[in-house]
């Protein structure tokens, strides 16, 4: 998608060399930190790094907290079409797209909040650029610290990503969205077998002990 393949003849563009590379720090827009003595009793939904699971990459729980028990790093405020992306072991890509969910709740400030300048920048095309493997094989080496090997925020506004105009990157976005439900189908078609598969080894166990897969063999001598 991102090497512009997936849509190679879009108004006769012919490769990526067409497309411009953008930081990200040039193309997003800086997010709101939350006050917590303005209202105290106020009662939010805290998106922390244990909320996202990076397998399917999204936010799968949240907690509640009224905003003076709030943790210490419940401070960045999100809106629907952010992208969190875990600053820390960026490896295991604890990423995930804001939902119109958790509108103007709160994030931990273990995320770095990309929310991209929708004018110019798509934010599903962005949230499919950051967990491609390209994106995090480049901020990955950027980690410092051995306990908790993190980047900074600015480690990843600095990256840059290729830059088509709004209406290509939707078609992008339209054709990966396409290919990956073809892959989920996939995937759900290969665990039905494999369960399959597991049911049939069982089965056939079993048979084995309760000695149906062979002639019965004659009594034994006492």
């Amino acid at each position: 998608a991102f090497e512009g393949k997936l849509t190679k003849n879009w108004q006769q563009r012919k490769d990526i060399r067409d497309a411009k590379n953008i930081a990200l720090k040039n193309i997003c827009i800086k997010i709101d930190k939350i006050k917590k003595d303005e209202n105290p009793e106020k009662e939010i939904k805290y998106i922390d790094i244990g909320s996202i699971d990076n397998k399917i990459l999204k936010i799968v729980s949240n907690k509640k907290y009224k905003l003076k028990n709030a943790p210490s790093r419940a401070k960045q405020i999100v809106k629907k079409g952010d992208i969190l992306f875990s600053t820390v072991r960026t490896y295991l890509k604890n990423i995930a797209y804001v939902s119109s969910e958790y509108e103007n709740e709160v994030c931990s400030t273990g995320f770095c909040v990309i929310r991209p300048d929708q004018n110019i920048l798509s934010s599903k095309y962005t949230f499919y650029n950051v967990i491609s493997d390209d994106f995090i094989n480049k901020v990955t080496p950027l980690q410092t610290g051995t306990s908790y090997p993190a980047v900074r925020n600015n480690d990843i506004f600095k990256q840059s990503i290729p830059l088509f105009d709004i209406e290509e990157q939707e078609q992008i976005v339209k054709e990966i969205e396409s290919r990956l439900s073809v892959c989920d189908k996939l995937e759900e078609s290969i665990l039905q077998s494999l369960e399959k598969i597991n049911y049939l080894r069982q089965s056939i166990l079993k048979k084995a002990f309760e000695g149906k897969l062979v002639p019965q063999w004659p009594d034994l001598p006492a």
